[in-house]
């Protein structure tokens, strides 16, 4: 199986700029040409988070409309710049099959493979947040015998980009107590953080995706301000053989320069 992992598009309006000076929705755009392009084509793609910028249904609405071009499935999930009730207006087919307690949280079955969305929002903040309710959903999700992939927004790890972590570093807490039952999730897959990290959290391999837009300017100083970068935005591709999954990067053109958002909690990444 092949899976395609975009990440943190956050389209706006048409006309409309992230921060004054990002086309967000023509570098979505390049993605998605980029990922009709492969051979073989994904089985899936999935988008983890922060799909639109201010989480309207006018967003919403120019998502829908790039997405149309998309050759393969998509299956979405929430970031901290989408809004839950726009969210599943955008997305009526999830209506069914969304867990208890008004979350996002969804299951999809991908042959071999099992696949788990996961809510980490807060509506309202940036920081991520995963309640005793979620994680006792995930807990009856997870299956001892069928190879799993989590897929959720904020990573649970620290980025190490300290303007962008979270306040809260045991908000996560109770995704690690669901996971310490038996389970076999091979893969946690993240965005958030608009670069590609790889490193282990509780035993297993997990990950962030980059921007299909702007990135987050790599500075692992501990004071460095909130600075974004126009380099090459990317994708991941994620392939299952079997026994394990194994990551590919792809780089999609872009630009290299830096910049600083705003510092409104609306234009964070």
């Amino acid at each position: 199986m092949l899976i395609a992992q975009i990440s943190d598009f956050h389209v706006t309006p048409w006309g409309d700029l992230a921060y004054g000076r990002v086309d967000t929705n023509a570098a979505l755009a390049s993605a998605i040409d980029a990922l009709n392009a492969l051979r073989p084509q994904p089985d899936l793609v999935i988008g983890t988070g922060d799909l639109t910028q201010s989480g309207s249904d006018e967003d919403y609405q120019v998502l829908a409309k790039l997405l149309a071009r998309l050759d393969a499935p998509f299956a979405p999930l929430m970031g901290n710049h989408d809004r839950r009730g726009a969210f599943r207006r955008a997305f009526p087919d999830l209506s069914g099959r969304l867990g208890p307690d008004g979350f996002v949280q969804y299951v999809q079955d991908l042959g071999p493979l099992k696949l788990v969305f996961l809510d980490t929002v807060q509506e309202g903040a940036d920081d991520p947040d995963f309640c005793e309710a979620r994680a006792s959903w995930l807990r009856a999700q997870l299956d001892p015998e069928r190879p799993t992939i989590v897929a959720m927004h904020h990573p649970p790890f620290r980025s190490g980009v300290t303007w962008l972590d979270p306040a809260r570093s045991d908000w996560a807490a109770p995704l690690a107590s669901a996971l310490q039952g038996p389970h076999r999730v091979v893969r946690l897959l993240c965005g958030h953080v608009h670069r590609g990290i790889h490193t282990a959290w509780e035993g297993i391999v997990a990950s962030t995706a980059p921007s299909t837009a702007h990135q987050v300017d790599l500075d692992l100083q501990p004071d460095a301000p909130p600075q974004l970068t126009l380099e090459a935005p990317g994708f991941q591709l994620h392939r299952w053989d079997g026994l394990a999954v194994q990551t590919y990067a792809a780089a999609i053109p872009g630009f290299a320069s830096r910049f600083s958002p705003t510092p409104s909690a609306a234009d964070a990444p």
